[in-house]
């Protein structure tokens, strides 16, 4: 029986060699660290230098998610957590009113500027339970944060 015919790789038919080869090469591995940079600095916390003031939250859950509505008790937390993270508020579940086991399918807010996020649906099956939310806050801010939770 005979095998297939073996040939040599021909690199300089299928893949650029010489110095059109480095160009290519080098024009890749930048576009690669730009890509890179842009991830690790798309979620970060604000500056220390930078005038962020939460005087309040205004919660809101139209279905009493956990016993969340008008729970404005929540425990802002601006500092980044030891080991790095980004600023969050927590709350005690179940909130007044509210009992386990409970779950909260999201989270919102209307106020510019602000992104939270978390991990949802969170379901609290015993007292206490922590909710925590985290958020991407503006560089300025001054006033009432709102918060919706369903």
């Amino acid at each position: 029986m005979v095998g297939p015919e073996l040939r040599p790789i021909e690199w300089g038919r299928r893949y650029p060699t010489g110095p059109i080869g480095i160009i290519v090469f080098v024009v890749f591995v930048i576009i690669l660290l730009v890509i890179v940079f842009s991830l690790s600095t798309s979620i970060t916390p604000p500056s220390t230098g930078s005038s962020l003031n939460i005087n309040g939250l205004n919660v809101q859950s139209p279905d009493n998610a956990c016993g969340l509505n008008g729970d404005n008790a929540g425990t802002i937390t601006l500092q980044p957590p030891p080991g790095g993270g980004i600023p969050f508020i927590s709350w005690g579940l179940p909130g007044p009113g509210g009992s386990v086991p409970c779950t909260v399918r999201n989270v919102s807010t209307n106020t510019p500027g602000f992104d939270l996020f978390g991990s949802f649906p969170y379901t609290a099956t015993s007292f206490p339970s922590v909710l925590v939310v985290s958020m991407i806050p503006p560089s300025s801010f001054n006033g009432v944060l709102n918060v919706t939770f369903t």
